[in-house]
């Protein structure tokens, strides 16, 4: 993480435009609903996963742990695909999400060197 708060620093030394600080557009009440049913349709497939896996019995607290390891894997890495693909974001925010995403790398790395180290 210090690497990507390096860089960050060193090569981004304006700040943030007013546009990207204020929401212009609020969330709707139609979008409000659909992310519900996307949140219930997330629910239902986890629901799924964990049926099947008691069901062909590799329910177990390790596999269970190896779940939410890749959980917390794919939820940043869809949040920053949804970010960089989304059109009211300016371009100037657009790459300031390349220092996140590098904060996240650094993250899950030594995330992984810890496990590895004292397993």
């Amino acid at each position: 993480m210090l690497l990507g708060l390096i860089i960050y620093s060193t090569i981004n030394k304006d700040k943030y435009s007013d546009k990207s600080v204020r929401i212009a557009d609020k969330i709707k009440h139609g979008e409000i609903s659909k992310l519900i049913a996307q949140f219930i349709d997330i629910l239902c497939v986890g629901f799924l996963i964990l049926f099947a896996m008691n069901y062909f019995n590799v329910l177990n607290s390790k596999n269970i742990i190896l779940l939410i390891t890749i959980c917390i894997i794919l939820i940043p890495v869809y949040y920053f695909y949804t970010m960089l693909n989304g059109d009211k974001i300016e371009k100037s925010d657009k790459s300031n999400i390349w220092y996140y995403i590098l904060l996240f790398i650094d993250g899950v790395l030594c995330f992984g060197a810890f496990n590895n180290k004292y397993q």
